[in-house]
């Protein structure tokens, strides 16, 4: 297939090109800055808490909290999943944690009723709404979605007058496929992957990652020796670090052997 263009069109279809590519990029930053708008107010402390949100979602921030008031050995676990207090008491422990050993020690608690807790369910709504006041949560999802569409319109409305600067007929339908493969690969992955997560977010889950992500080298059976860092790495790895660290607690108190399902309640996502 030969396309014949001039200097001009070729020039043209260069320029109408980058306008393209312009578009998309504006519209991805568009989205991003609607979905995580810049932190007016400073970031919150960032504990296992704020990284169990982050990460996985409100279910895995209270394993979170349980796996730090066990590894401080504040609680502990009847044969039938009925947690109780211990002498022990926690330090540095957040409200989560607070909330938590205060619903333990009133007693007759086991995991699913914690995790259902009205006032856990409070303070990690808190610490959410902290999250995104950051920037660091997602919200006005509906607004990223129409911007998404509204910057495919202006794409479609480019490529439809670049295409007769490509020099190609309308009715040859092969040579427009090959000219609009471009433009679809580049809206695909520019647009309907919406960006993912700021900076700052990625920036915070990455760091945790490393420190807190490969398992631990130490025997099984044993929690690290700062609570505060046994609650991180459940916010990390999830409730398979609980299984590692001390799997006859895990087994008493009737975790799940794995992950519950992420029902995205971490963020606040579809608020205008």
């Amino acid at each position: 297939m030969t396309i014949n263009a001039t200097p001009l069109q070729k020039a043209m279809f260069a320029a109408l090109v980058a306008l393209l590519i312009a578009t998309i990029l504006v519209g991805r930053e568009l989205i991003r800055r609607v979905m995580y708008p810049p932190g007016a107010r400073p970031a919150p402390v960032i504990g296992h808490t704020q990284v169990a949100l982050l990460l996985g979602s409100r279910t895995r921030a209270v394993l979170a909290s349980i796996a730090m008031l066990r590894a401080a050995g504040a609680i502990d676990s009847a044969d039938d999943g009925t947690l109780f207090t211990l002498p022990a008491a926690p330090t540095g422990a957040n409200d989560t944690d607070r909330a938590i050993l205060a619903e333990v020690n009133r007693g007759g608690s086991s995991w699913p009723w914690i995790n259902n807790d009205g006032y856990t369910a409070t303070t990690l709504r808190t610490a959410a709404v902290q999250l995104h006041r950051a920037g660091l949560i997602a919200t006005s999802t509906k607004w990223a979605s129409r911007i998404a569409w509204m910057t495919t319109a202006v794409a479609v409305v480019e490529f439809i007058g670049l295409l007769p600067l490509t020099g190609v007929p309308f009715a040859d339908g092969p040579a427009l496929v090959i000219t609009g493969s471009p433009f679809v690969i580049a809206v695909g992955l520019g647009l309907v992957r919406l960006p993912p997560s700021s900076r700052a977010r990625r920036r915070i889950e990455g760091a945790a990652r490393r420190e807190h992500g490969p398992p631990n080298p130490g025997p099984a059976g044993r929690w690290p020796t700062d609570p505060q860092q046994a609650g991180m790495v459940v916010a990390v790895r999830g409730i398979s670090a609980i299984w590692d660290a001390d799997p006859a607690f895990a087994k008493r108190a009737r975790l799940p052997v794995r992950d519950p399902d992420d029902d995205g309640s971490s963020s606040l996502g579809e608020s205008e």
